[in-house]
């Protein structure tokens, strides 16, 4: 993954909205993970100005939050 502590924010926090059982936990995750896609976006963004081709190929190859299985 190209950014696992987003992933593993995201996962603890799942958990505890869900452990928690309100629909408020739930929407706060909804935030957070918006605003993890905007940062990501452009973060990304900069990356590709900077590495050019080869982020673009990492890119292809490297999921962004979630793991692939295989």
């Amino acid at each position: 993954m190209r950014h696992p502590i987003c992933t593993g924010i995201l996962v603890a926090l799942l958990a505890t909205a869900t452990g928690r059982d309100t629909l408020s936990g739930l929407l706060g995750v909804g935030f957070v993970l918006l605003g993890f896609v905007l940062k990501l976006r452009q973060e990304e963004e900069f990356l590709t100005t900077r590495f050019g081709a080869d982020y673009l190929d990492y890119k292809k190859h490297v999921p962004a939050l979630i793991p692939r299985p295989w």
